[in-house]
Parts: structure tokens; C-alpha cells; sequence
């Protein structure tokens, strides 16, 4: 076998591609600084490749590689690319390429280029660079890096990635650079001009500071904005940050009396310099600033230049390292006489104020100093100056700094494929557990069949997934945060430069009268008034509208297996689509249709706003135990031919509206909209499940069953329900709430709702109807078995206003229903009569009632609820004394044994219910009537069989013993 082994520095040689054959093998141990031409099947690299003082043109590679080994170290630009690379013929994928655990690979973004042609703008553009891995096989153990403006990618049949990371530097910080070529400033990477101006301007002083230095405001000053027009700018902090520099630079000579009575000769000040600079940080994350004051360029110019520096500090999650992004501001605006402003080299139209730079490196300038100066509300005004207005010189200044290195203009979501600082992978088979991806522009991961991502970690505000699995089951966890560190939004700035004069007064020397020892003093000289030249200046620094967190938006989700979990919570803004049986939602998604703000603050709108049919079109199984979040309409199962077999919400599904087909659903969670609320299955459960809706709530069932929950509509309720609508009996406590009536359309064949309140609200001067199909099976406990019987029915008004009180509409579906409430509570209501209405085809059953007053007596003898209300609206409002449910009903003792009769039979002062002469109220055995029992002889078989056959007359729920 040929092997050719390299060792130590090559930087000059350069070996011709066509100079040997492919060599078997070519292993580095050395360091190659220069790019060399390396034709050889198989490449290890267990030195060091550094092309950073050589960067290429194009991404370095080799001739006819079919396996790579990377044991050392590779960097340089433009970057690297791996692959099958014939001398003469097409690229294909390599075999094989390993990056192994302590190797690191690098490519290096290039510099910008700046043309400038006759003071004309050219060109800025920074050359990207390129990482690119395309074999059958690659199995990565160390790190992969490109460079903010570059792209990584991998591109194999096997990728597996576990415990490496991969990753896209931040932006590498350049700097600002002013006057180039006399009138132009050169930007820093992802710094936009958004506002400028620069000038002079009347302006009252003493408002600057404010609230005793909570609040510091700046005059309204007249600027120019990016995009053509003007306006004012007024900044305002609220409890900033400062630092402060004061220095006496003038004195006079002056003459004082002293203790004599003699002139005397001192030095007092006569000008005094002040320099403010206020800073207002973002309210969230790790951030750090600092103010430093550096002397000024001009000997003769005692005001100091004013940096300042705010710092986001965070952790890499691919190397564990801290990473920090600053952003600096200098401003020279006291210390320099340059006005007027710079064109952005970059964008001709916009300007910048020839005083301020902004940029993310540390200035060059003289070392600085801390202010030397405490903080004082009089600092930029004294009672004693001559006046508050003052006309001073201003500079303001608005910039958007961006964490990704280029932006179209303004780009829809779809294009985030095309932003730089990307990583894709693309692969039929991929293990990521436990691997960590850092980017900036889009992590974009392909694959047909995902092994792992377990206890992977993505910090990346942009994702693009297109997964799936082979094997029938696919889980999407620790693939997306919520939100990642990122130092981003607008920065603004306003200083201003003024002088004002400040009346000192000196007071000569008056000895006490009562001092023996000191010659008393004829006469006492007036007090000396000095005027004292204050030059000021002022500096707002406004990063309050900075976030130090951006969301994570998730471009395409896209899932092809059989069952799908997602474990993760995820923003999906474009495309979302489940290919596959079953889908459990345990993490949270939320559809998303505002996504993007481009570097003039516009925001790019793109659609996600429904779940349809098309976002599984093959789904049959739906479980939610996270959330899910729908900003229009869901359809779950009803926009297709087919429903779906199960639907199960057990966390929370938002939605404008919500409509569910499904063969089998079951409602644990909380279901929320604004409009309408459907539910449509042969066989409905709600467990705990709160339903809460603006709109009606509609239920088409063939059964459906309610245990513990919630109903909540602010229109109207309905059910269509053919086979059995029931609850779990009196402890269910459902609760039912609607605005606008309710109906049952149908009767159910069976079941009950006797554990079930239900409070129909009428609005302020509304009509609410109720419709109801309930059997009408006379004031007989019959009406409340298997016939849609509710458990409490409450009837709550709103505002009442007696010209237009409220009205309760209760009607039959039939020629003749009955509606049988356990209680029919009309305590609210202040004048039922008036407030309801039953039709002639139904009647309204109850077994208990409450009124909001004392009913009165007749007789002589007090009614209750009950005896007062049966028999009114014609007969269609009645009692139903002999049931006895689950809040009508009372324990009593009747020939020796305990029964349940209902609990306003038991209190009546009227009804007797024995025959004894006595009302029921006052009868301690009120149902003791004389027991006759009967028995006979029976034919039984065989013939020579006795059977004897007992009967008697059963109260209702009596429990009788034979003995």
C-alpha cells in the first residue's frame, strides 16, 4: 500500500494536482499553514491545518478522498469542504468522514469588503464561510464550527452526532470606523441606522432630571428617520443607571476681608465642568455596563470623550465557555468639535452624527477613568443658575442591532432557509442524543429516520425539522426551547452640550460682637458675588427596549411516522404537518402568523393560522396532555370524509373556534374559544374537562357522559344526543353555564343529569330561550328516571331595569315535553312571574325550589317553595312530591326503617302524608301508615310444591325486610 505521511511546517510548498497518482493514504502530523493539493483515497489528520493567515477563496478540499479522519485541529477561510472530489469528473458523497473527540474543524468568516468608487458607495459585503461534509458515513465526536455569515452542513445515509456539537459563531465583532473618505462611516455587522439628527435648540434644562433622579427625559429634539420623513425623539429612563465627572478649570483672583479687617486675596473657581451620563438597561437578563471618561484628542478641551458599554453574558452550550455580547457607544460630541453627520457606507441614505460611534468591539481610545462625581439632582441645574432655558448643541441617534449577520430588507418566514449562520443536516439515518447545536440563522435537520434526540440542546431562534422514523415511532424532544439569549432591538441616545452661569456669593469676614480678642471692624464689606461659567453636558443612553431573550420559532415541523410524540413546546409559523396514525402532544404548539421584523422594525406577516386536514391527513388517534394553540380555527377530524377514532384532551386546547369528529373522544382538559364550540362522536366522556366558550357549545353524540366538569358559554348551549346523555350520579358536580338558553334537541333513550347545575343567564333586557325534549311523564318520579333530568336548574339575571326585565323562554321540542329538575332554584330573580315563560307544550317538574322571598300563607299556615309554586303558569310549573333526588331528598324513619322522601314533603305544614290528623311538619312517624300486607297460595311446579306469594303496597325508595 502507498502511504505518504507528512510531517512538520509546509507554508510554501504547493504540490501539483497532477504530479503523482492517488496516493492509499496521507496522514498529517504536523502543521500545514499553506492550502496544499492532496490527492489521496483516504486523509488523517492528526496535526493541524491553519490557513487563517492563507484563507482560500473557495472552501479547502482534497482529490479522490473517499475517507476522512480528523484527530487534530483545521481552520481557516474560506472554510472546508468534504466529499468525493475527482480531478476530473462530478463530486460525489465520500465513504467515510470522522471527526473523532478531540478533533475541532473551522471555517473562519472572511472580511468585509468595502468599494468605494469617486465617493461613491459600492459594496459592503463579508465573505461567508463553509463548512460542507457529504459521505455515506459521518460520525462526529468533536466540534464543527462556521462562522456568522457561513453555513455548515452535513449531508450522509448514517450521520450520527452523539455528544458532539456543532455550532455557528456569533457575530465576530469589527467595529465602526468614521470619516472614510472624508464623508462616510463604515458600519458594524448588524448595526442599522433607524434615526439621526444633529443641531442646536432652545431647551429647558431643569426638566432633565426628574422625580428626584428617578426619571431622566430628554428635550424633544427634531430628527430624521431612516426611510424618509422626520419627527421629534424624546427619550425617557426610568431609575437608570450613571456615571458622573465634574472638574473645576478656571479660577479668578479675588478680595475678601479677613479676620483683621485687611483685604485678602483668594483663588475661587470661576469654571466648572459637569459631564451626566445616564443608562437605561434591559429589565431581563445577565447584563452588565460600565461609562468611562478618555481625554480628549484636543490638549486645550477639558471635557472628556464618554464611552459606554453594556454586556449581555451567557454560556455556550457547545463549548460550556462564557459568551458575552457588548455593544459600545462613544460619544464625542464635548470633546471634539466635529458636527454634522457621516453617510453609512453601507446604505446611502442613512446618516449617522459624526460624534457618535456605535459598535460591538472595544473602542480605540486613551485609557479611561470612572466618573468622579456622586450623583446629584442639582447636577445639570442649580437654583442659583441665571436661567433654565438654555439653547445647546444636540446629537440623537437610533439604531436596530440584530444578532444575525445580514437580513434581506424584508424577507417572509420561508426565506429564514436563506439567512446566514445556518446548520443543516440532512440524513436517511440520525442519532443526535445528547448533541449541541448553536446557531444564529436556522438549524435545519432532514432526516428519514431519527434514532435520538434525547437530551440533545438547540440554541438557535430559528428551526426548520423534517423528521421521521422507520421503525413506526418517532419522538421530537429537546429540540426546541422556548426562547434563547440573543442581545437584540433598538438602542437610542440623545446628548446635549449648553452652558449656564451660576451667582456665587462670598461672604466676607464679621467677628463675633462678644469676642474680646478680636479689634471689632467699623465697617463690614457687602458680600462678594462671583460668577461661576458652568459648561454642561448630558448624555441619555436608552437600551430599555433591548431584549435579551428572543422567542424560538419553529419554521417546519414536519413528521412521517406511524406514531409521533412531541415532548417539546414549539412556535410552528409556517408549515406543520403530521404524517402519520397517531399524534401525542406532550410538550406544547402553538401556531403562530406574525414572525419576523426586519431591520427597519416591519414586521413580515405569514399565515399558520388553522389546524386543518391537511396538517394530518392520515391522523386517527389524537392525544393532548400539554397545549395547544390555534389562532383560528381547529378541525379536528370534521374537514375529511373519515373523522378520527379517538380524540383525548387532558391539557389545554385554544382555539378561536374548535370543532371535534371523532369516533371516540374524551374531554380531561380545558378546551377554550372564542366562537363556537362542537363536539361531534358516537361515544363522549368528560372527565374533569372544562369547556369554556364565547360562543354556543354544541354536542352531537350518540352517548355521552359528564363527570366533575365545566361548561362554560357565552352564548348558547345545545345537545343533539340519541343514545344516552348521563353523569356519574349526585356526586358528579358538573357545572353547565350559558347566555343564551339551552336546548335538547332530541331525547336521549337514557340517562340522567341529576349530578349536574346548570345556570342559564339572561342578559341586561335579553330573551333567552330554552327548548326541551324530555318526555312528559306527569308529576311522577318516572319523569326522572332515563329522561334527561337535571340536578339543580338556576336562573340567573342580569342587570334588571323594571321596564325591561329579563325573560326566561322555556318551550316543548313536542307536542308535549317535560323538563324535570331536581331543584329549580329562581332565588335570583326578583320578580319570576315577569321573568319567565312556559309555552303550553312543556311543563317544568321540580322536586325542590328556592325563592328569593317568603312565600305567603294560606290559611293561616306557612307555604314552602314547593306548595307555592305548583300549579302556576297554568298548571305548567308543577311538583313533584313523591321524588326524592340527590338534593331534594331527606332521611326519615318509617316503621322501623330509613327511607329517602323528598325533603319538602317531610317540612310541610299543610300535607298529611299518614292520614293522622297531623301535617307531616309536625308528625315525628309522618309516613307510618298502616302496613297491609297479603299472601296466597300459588300454583307451583312440580304440583307437589307449595309456593306461597306475599305483596304489599311499597312507599318509594323504602327498603323493606321478609322474613
Amino acid at each position: 500500500m502507498k502511504r505518504f505521511l507528512f510531517c512538520g511546517c509546509l507554508s510554501l510548498l504547493l504540490f501539483p494536482p497532477m504530479a503523482w497518482a492517488t496516493d492509499a493514504i496521507f496522514i498529517n502530523n504536523g502543521t500545514i499553514t499553506f492550502p496544499i493539493a492532496i490527492d489521496a483515497t483516504n486523509v488523517v489528520n492528526n496535526g493541524s491545518f491553519d490557513f487563517t493567515q492563507n484563507p482560500t477563496t473557495l472552501p479547502y478540499d482534497t482529490s479522490n478522498t473517499q475517507n476522512f479522519t480528523n484527530n487534530g485541529s483545521m481552520v481557516g477561510g474560506a472554510g472546508f469542504q468534504f466529499n468525493y472530489a475527482p480531478i476530473v469528473g462530478v463530486r460525489k458523497p465520500a465513504a467515510n468522514f470522522r471527526n473523532r473527540l478531540a478533533g475541532t474543524i473551522e471555517a473562519v468568516d472572511g472580511p468585509r469588503i468595502f468599494t468605494v468608487f469617486g465617493g461613491a458607495v459600492g459594496t459592503t459585503q463579508v465573505t461567508p464561510s463553509y463548512l460542507v461534509v457529504s459521505a455515506t458515513n459521518i460520525i462526529n465526536e468533536g466540534t464543527l464550527t462556521a462562522g456568522a455569515t457561513g453555513l455548515l452542513r452535513l449531508a450522509g445515509t448514517n450521520i450520527n452526532l452523539t455528544r458532539s456539537g456543532l455550532q455557528i459563531r456569533p457575530i465576530t465583532p469589527e467595529g465602526s470606523l468614521n470619516g472614510v473618505n472624508t464623508n462616510y462611516f463604515i458600519p458594524e455587522v448588524a448595526i442599522y441606522d433607524y434615526f439621526w439628527g444633529q443641531t442646536n435648540q432652545v431647551s429647558d434644562s431643569s426638566t432633565i432630571i426628574g422625580g428626584g433622579g428617578g426619571i431622566i427625559t430628554s428635550p424633544a429634539s427634531q430628527v430624521d428617520i431612516s426611510g424618509g420623513g422626520g419627527g421629534f425623539a424624546t427619550l425617557q429612563l426610568y431609575n437608570p443607571g450613571g456615571a458622573f465627572y465634574t472638574n473645576t478649570v478656571g479660577f479668578t483672583n479675588m478680595a475678601i476681608t479677613n479676620i483683621t479687617g485687611m483685604p485678602a486675596f483668594t483663588n475661587v473657581a470661576s469654571t466648572n465642568i459637569v459631564q451626566a451620563v445616564f443608562v437605561g438597561l434591559p429589565t431581563t437578563g445577565s447584563v452588565d455596563w460600565g461609562v468611562l471618561f478618555h481625554n480628549s484628542g484636543n490638549l486645550q478641551n477639558p471635557f472628556k470623550t464618554v464611552s459606554v458599554r453594556i454586556t449581555l453574558n451567557s454560556t455556550n452550550v457547545v463549548s460550556q465557555n462564557p459568551d458575552a455580547a457588548s455593544l459600545y457607544l462613544v460619544d464625542t460630541l464635548a470633546s471634539a468639535t466635529n458636527r454634522g453627520f457621516y453617510t453609512n457606507i453601507g446604505s446611502i441614505y442613512d446618516l449617522r452624527p459624526q460624534n457618535y460611534l456605535l459598535q460591538r468591539a472595544p473602542p480605540r481610545l486613551p485609557r479611561g477613568a470612572f466618573g468622579n462625581s456622586p450623583f446629584m439632582p442639582d447636577l445639570l441645574y442649580k437654583s442659583d443658575f441665571v436661567s433654565a432655558i438654555v439653547t445647546n448643541d444636540y446629537a440623537a441617534y437610533g439604531a436596530f442591532v440584530d444578532n444575525i449577520a445580514s437580513r434581506p430588507p424584508s424577507i417572509p418566514a420561508g426565506t429564514v432557509t436563506n439567512l446566514p449562520g445556518r446548520i443543516e443536516v440532512v440524513a436517511d439515518v440520525l442519532d443526535m442524543s445528547m448533541t449541541r447545536f448553536r446557531a444564529d440563522g436556522l438549524l435545519d435537520i432532514q432526516t428519514k429516520h431519527l434514532i435520538s434526540s434525547s437530551n440533545a440542546v438547540v440554541d438557535c431562534e430559528n428551526l426548520s425539522y423534517t423528521l421521521g422514523s422507520t421503525t413506526g415511532s418517532l419522538k421530537i424532544q429537546n429540540l426546541a426551547q422556548e426562547s434563547v439569549v440573543r442581545l437584540n432591538g433598538y438602542t437610542y441616545v440623545w446628548s446635549g452640550l449648553w452652558t449656564n452661569q451660576e451667582n456665587m456669593l462670598i461672604e466676607n469676614y464679621a467677628p463675633d460682637p462678644a469676642d474680646t480678642n478680636v479689634p471689632p471692624i467699623l465697617f463690614i464689606p457687602a458680600p462678594v458675588t462671583n460668577v461661576v461659567e458652568t459648561r454642561i453636558y448630558a448624555m441619555i443612553f436608552d437600551a430599555q427596549n433591548m431584549v435579551t431573550e428572543v422567542p424560538v420559532i419553529v419554521n417546519a415541523l414536519v413528521a412521517h411516522s406511524t406514531n409521533v410524540v412531541i415532548n417539546d413546546t414549539m412556535t410552528v409559523v409556517q408549515s406543520f404537518l403530521i404524517d402519520g396514525l397517531s399524534l401525542t402532544v406532550n410538550g406544547g404548539i402553538r401556531f403562530s402568523n406574525t414572525v419576523y421584523t426586519d431591520t427597519r422594525g416591519n414586521t413580515v406577516v405569514v399565515s399558520l393560522d388553522n389546524w386543518v386536514a391537511t396538517n394530518a391527513p392520515y391522523l386517527q388517534h389524537f392525544t393532548n396532555n400539554g397545549t395547544l394553540n390555534i389562532p383560528s380555527e381547529a378541525h379536528f377530524g370534521d374537514d375529511r370524509p373519515i373523522p378520527y377514532a379517538s380524540f383525548v384532551n387532558r391539557g389545554t386546547i385554544n382555539a378561536f373556534g374548535q370543532t371535534i369528529n371523532s369516533d371516540y373522544a374524551e374531554l380531561g382538559g380545558a378546551n377554550v374559544t372564542a366562537a363556537e364550540f362542537s363536539l361531534i362522536t358516537r361515544s363522549g366522556k368528560f372527565e374533569s374537562g372544562t369547556v369554556t366558550s364565547g360562543g354556543d357549545v354544541v354536542f352531537y353524540a350518540d352517548v355521552l357522559k359528564f363527570n366533575r366538569s365545566t361548561l362554560q358559554t357565552g352564548s348558547r348551549l345545545d345537545f343533539w344526543v340519541t343514545n344516552s346523555l348521563f353523569d356519574s350520579g349526585a356526586g358528579a358536580n358538573n357545572s353547565f353555564k350559558c347566555n343564551d338558553g339551552f336546548r335538547l334537541l332530541i331525547k336521549p333513550q337514557s340517562g340522567d343529569l341529576l349530578g349536574t347545575t346548570v345556570d342559564t343567564v339572561a342578559p341586561t333586557f335579553a330573551q333567552v330561550n330554552h327548548v326541551w325534549a324530555g318526555a312528559d311523564r306527569g308529576p311522577s318520579q318516572a319523569g326522572f328516571l332515563n329522561n334527561a333530568a337535571l340536578g339543580t336548574l338556576l336562573l340567573t339575571p342580569g342587570k334588571y331595569e323594571d321596564q325591561f326585565p329579563p325573560l326566561f323562554l322555556f318551550a316543548g321540542n313536542g307536542v308535549s315535553n317535560g323538563l324535570y329538575v331536581d331543584v329549580l332554584d329562581l332565588s335570583q330573580l326578583l320578580n319570576y312571574e315577569a321573568e319567565m315563560q312556559i309555552e303550553p307544550n312543556l311543563v317544568i317538574y321540580f322536586a325542590a325550589a328556592k325563592l328569593g322571598f317568603t312565600p305567603p300563607f294560606t290559611n293561616g299556615v306557612a307555604q314552602l317553595p314547593e306548595e307555592y309554586l305548583n300549579g302556576q303558569f297554568g298548571g305548567r310549573l308543577r311538583w313533584v312530591s313523591e321524588f326524592a333526588g340527590p338534593k331534594s331528598s331527606v332521611a326519615v324513619v318509617s316503621n322501623g326503617v330509613s327511607i329517602m322522601v323528598n325533603k319538602a314533603l317531610r317540612n310541610s305544614k299543610i300535607i298529611d302524608s299518614d292520614g293522622d290528623g297531623v301535617p307531616n311538619f309536625y308528625d315525628f312517624n309522618p309516613f307510618d301508615a298502616g302496613l297491609v300486607v297479603t299472601g296466597d297460595l300459588v300454583p307451583a311446579t312440580p304440583p307437589s310444591a307449595k309456593a306461597f306469594l306475599v305483596s304489599w303496597t311499597a312507599k318509594s325508595n323504602t327498603i323493606y325486610s321478609v322474613e
